[in-house]
């Protein structure tokens, strides 16, 4: 039939349309569809968190227990001095402050006596000059201890730069073009940053969302220069290399120089993979108890012995875990986390090989997937109908959902199933449906409209379900037609009341339609004329309804001449 073709060629031309929408939202890929995206990566950390394991990184803790201890943040240098020092006896691999030290300490005595009124023959600034400058304090300790300072990067050019701490190699084009680059930097006080062992990043990546650390950068640029982040320093320092190699994605010749993002970074024997941009994704585990010392714990001589044990040859971070000191940060997991323990778990990571990945191929891979999977609904909603389209598309959405989560847990894969499965088939499935079933009502409406009157229910249901069948000019059928009157009506009439008349007809005409009915017949007209007595009243000529067999029949009476 003409109007179901036209009917699947207007359904197939909406749905196309919306598929082609989705699927140029996803190779767009703006913000609202990379989010989608990123909260499918955070469901298979929540339910494939990293396995825990015995690494040699430990978090020693400005917590509640070691301020209550040793008085309010921010703590005079030379406590951090005498921190400094106890690591470093420990035994400790390397000491990375997750602090920037941007100002001088002014709890340090030389710098609030020249202010006292002391009066006698003791000035206030001779005796200041005989006072320590608990910044060459902590200077001192931090150049006898393998330490890293940490540097944080600024949205204007209100700051400096890093200093240079280590050596930079690269194999293939320069990375520094791949890499966001920033205006400046935040860094310690030029007396702590010189005798540090190394200066390192403790900025967070911009592209995560919604507050959830995914990804952190391993690399920075202002455009000319790359520098380490806090992690690659820590372990650098750690295995006392001298610097580290940045390897981009045309080094063996794939693409051409100029196109290339980085692909991975050796920090001495160490190697790992990042994205384009530099940044590395942070497989999360939960956040235990075991992998934290407090500050208290290693200041505390009574303590020693139980403490070297989990210092030495370890990578140490130092960081709070005091709410009132805001550095605590969301992860995939659901988790509040101190700020410290991202770059710990960031470490924890690296050393043990296991990493995660989002391939340079999967975002046209996913493009792809999304328009294929759209076709294939809309030709099984036309075809098929949206029952079996719908349990035919779920079956293959659990399969790219099996395989999406079997790659992740195998290779460590970021592959996005949520968008071609969810987004697409709830947006070209719904509106396939929608209209077919709109065009379909529309259609079974006509049908009722056309033949309600003329042919048995049973007839009129078989055409809304196949209006296919219809067709132009009929078709030939061999047709049985039964003509029946009543013999005598007019007499009959006559003789009885109208009451009695109509219950007459309903006894004879009531069993014949209902066979009729029952064999998919067709009456085409019923009617009864009755003459009645001169001066019968007025009423009696109009023509009075009543139901038949479920169908409306009327018959009319007049008086006779």
């Amino acid at each position: 039939m003409r109007i179901t073709r036209r009917k699947h060629l207007l359904v197939a031309s909406v749905a196309c349309f919306f598929l082609l929408l989705v699927t140029a939202l996803r190779a767009f890929d703006p913000g609202f569809v990379s989010s989608i995206r990123l909260l499918g990566f955070d469901g298979y950390q929540r339910f494939w968190p990293r396995e825990q394991g015995e690494f040699p990184v430990r978090i020693v803790d400005i917590d509640e227990r070691s301020l209550a201890v040793h008085g309010q943040w921010p703590w005079r240098r030379d406590m951090l001095a005498k921190l400094t020092e106890a690591l470093a006896d420990m035994g400790a691999a390397a000491i990375a402050y997750d602090v920037i030290f941007a100002e001088p300490d002014r709890l340090s005595p030389h710098r609030y006596v020249p202010d006292l009124d002391l009066g006698g023959d003791i000035t206030a600034a001779s005796l200041a000059g005989k006072l320590p400058d608990t910044d060459k304090v902590f200077a001192a300790a931090i150049a006898e201890a393998p330490v890293v300072l940490g540097y944080a990067v600024l949205p204007d050019a209100s700051g400096g730069k890093p200093p240079v701490k280590a050596g930079v190699s690269y194999a293939g084009s320069d990375p520094v073009a791949s890499v966001p680059a920033f205006a400046s930097t935040l860094n310690s006080l030029t007396v702590l940053e010189a005798p540090a062992a190394g200066s390192g990043g403790v900025s967070l990546s911009s592209r995560d969302t919604a507050g959830i650390v995914r990804r952190i950068p391993m690399v920075f640029t202002d455009g000319k220069t790359l520098f380490p982040s806090l992690v690659m320093e820590a372990l650098r320092v750690a295995q006392g290399a001298s610097g580290f190699i940045v390897r981009s994605s045309d080094a063996s010749g794939e693409i051409d120089v100029g196109t290339a993002g980085v692909t991975d970074i050796k920090v001495g024997a160490i190697p790992f993979p990042t994205t384009a941009q530099g940044e590395f994704w942070v497989y999360f585990n939960e956040d235990r108890a075991d992998r934290y010392v407090s500050v208290a714990d290693v200041l505390d001589p009574a303590r020693r012995a139980e403490t070297v044990a989990l210092i030495e040859g370890h990578v140490v971070f130092v960081g709070t875990s005091s709410v009132g000191l805001y550095d605590i940060r969301a992860t995939p997991l659901g988790d509040l986390v101190p700020g410290v323990s991202v770059h710990a778990q960031a470490a924890e990571q690296i050393l043990a090989g296991t990493f995660l990945s989002r391939p340079d191929w999967a975002d046209g891979t996913e493009v792809i997937v999304t328009f294929v999977l759209g076709l294939i609904v809309i030709a099984l909603v036309l075809s098929l109908g949206s029952i079996w389209a719908a349990a035919i598309g779920g079956v293959i959405a659990f399969g790219l959902y099996a395989g999406a989560i079997h790659l992740f847990r195998t290779e460590g894969l970021l592959l996005d199933p949520v968008y071609p499965t969810a987004v697409n088939l709830f947006v070209v499935y719904a509106a396939a449906t929608a209209l077919l079933y709109f065009l379909t009502e529309r259609e079974k409406r006509f049908v009722r409209a056309a033949f309600g009157q003329y042919l048995a229910p049973e007839m009129v249901k078989r055409l809304e379900t196949a209006p296919d069948s219809l067709k132009l000019g009929g078709e030939m059928r061999d047709m049985t037609i039964l003509f029946m009157d009543v013999r005598g009506f007019t007499p009959i009439s006559e003789q009885l009341t109208p009451t009695d008349l109509v219950a007459f007809l309903n006894a004879l005409l009531s069993p014949l339609s209902d066979e009729i009915q029952n064999r998919d017949g067709t009456i085409a007209s019923i009617s009864a004329t009755a003459s009645w007595p001169s001066g019968m009243p007025p009423w009696m000529s109009r023509p009075t309804p009543h139901r038949l067999a479920g169908r409306r029949w009327r018959w009319s009476a007049s008086p006779s001449a």
